[in-house]
């Protein structure tokens, strides 16, 4: 049980996504310019924003 409890080596962590790179960066962006805004009205900002975009193509 110990040894299963151990974290696991860097190299087979999973990476995150481009997609989620990105847009956790837009999110961090506009949590700097809107500080007093809603986090949850952020991330449906950037989630709206994203899937416009994405139909547009």
């Amino acid at each position: 049980m110990i040894d299963w409890s151990q974290p696991l080596p860097v190299e087979q962590r999973a990476k995150p996504s481009n997609t989620l790179v990105r847009l956790s960066a837009k999110v961090r962006t506009l949590m700097k310019q809107y500080p007093r805004h809603d986090i949850t009205e952020i991330f449906a900002h950037v989630y709206r924003a994203e899937r416009q975009a994405s139909d547009n193509t």
